[in-house]
């Protein structure tokens, strides 16, 4: 098969920097738990995650696709005996949502919520090293009503929540009220600006 019409894991770290997600996805374990969950490949988005924080070979690999001057090229690479495709940022991830099987992602409201929408099973991995720490919160709050999975950042611990993931989770009831009860409860906590 085509490495695009293959069951794929999308992973997200967002537009920042979370080298922990991002040191579980590439650590041995990852691809195995993704093929305990019936998936062939892995697409993983890095965003600003500094070239030293990648293995060499997807630095490498990166590099020669013209990463390192290019914030939109992507580059593929066998990894752990998986395709791998990583890219820093796209315009929109929504396509890499949709046409994955699962999604792994930070625990960023947006990115929760976008995989959400789309009814995606989603494991959601809280960056534990965040002051005020809303997104344990969040994934909490949405894994509490059967919306998901989360779990911390560490290698063992994201093949482990991965591995164990279930085949489907309770849909949001309507997707545009939670979001309106999500952005009362930010706006209470934080105050209008």
């Amino acid at each position: 098969r085509a490495p695009w019409a293959m069951p794929r894991v999308f992973v997200t770290v967002g537009t920042t920097e979370f080298p922990a997600l991002a040191q579980a996805v590439f650590a041995p374990g990852f691809a195995e738990a993704a093929r305990r969950q019936g998936c062939d490949s892995v697409e993983m988005q890095i965003g600003r995650l500094s070239p030293e924080a990648l293995p060499a070979p997807v630095r490498e690999a990166l590099s020669r696709a013209g990463g390192d001057d290019d914030k939109h090229a992507s580059a593929s690479l066998d990894w752990n005996g998986m395709p791998l495709t990583v890219f820093r940022f796209k315009a929109s991830i929504q396509p890499c949502i949709e046409s994955a099987a699962l999604v792994v992602s930070h625990a960023g409201a947006g990115s929760v919520f976008e995989c959400l929408r789309a009814r995606k099973r989603l494991l959601v991995v809280v960056n534990d090293e965040l002051m005020d720490n809303h997104q344990q919160e969040l994934a909490k709050a949405m894994a509490d009503g059967g919306h998901l999975a989360y779990c911390s950042a560490g290698d063992a611990a994201v093949a482990a929540a991965l591995a164990t993931l279930p085949a489907a989770f309770e849909p949001l009831a309507d997707p545009a009220t939670s979001l309106s009860a999500f952005s009362a409860v930010v706006s209470e906590e934080l105050g209008s600006f």
